[in-house]
């Protein structure tokens, strides 16, 4: 698969193509949407920690599993889903022609 301009970019150069968006009325809007998915990614994470530490200590039944696997899932999938939507938006602004 070829890579994207984004994602050619050094980490400075991306940390400054990033910044650049955000400063566009859409990427505004759009950061605040990647701040909530960072934030709820993180708390499923945390959350699925705690269930899977509670199950150890106190034992726990398939149900309990299950829940704390779907959890754990479901913030990776936020956490991967917020840094590729962000860096297609971003390759999205920088190919774009003025």
């Amino acid at each position: 698969m070829m890579k994207t301009k984004f994602q050619r970019m050094n980490k400075e150069e991306k940390k400054k193509a990033i910044r650049r968006y955000y400063n566009t009325s859409l990427g505004k809007e759009n950061e605040i949407r990647f701040k909530r998915l960072l934030i709820i990614g993180l708390l499923c994470l945390a959350y699925s920690v705690y269930l899977f530490g509670s199950i150890i200590i106190d034992g726990g039944n398939v149900w309990n599993y299950i829940l704390a696997i779907c959890m754990l899932v479901s913030g990776l999938v936020f956490l991967i889903g917020r840094i590729k939507i962000r860096s297609k938006q971003v390759n999205n602004f920088l190919t774009k022609k003025r």
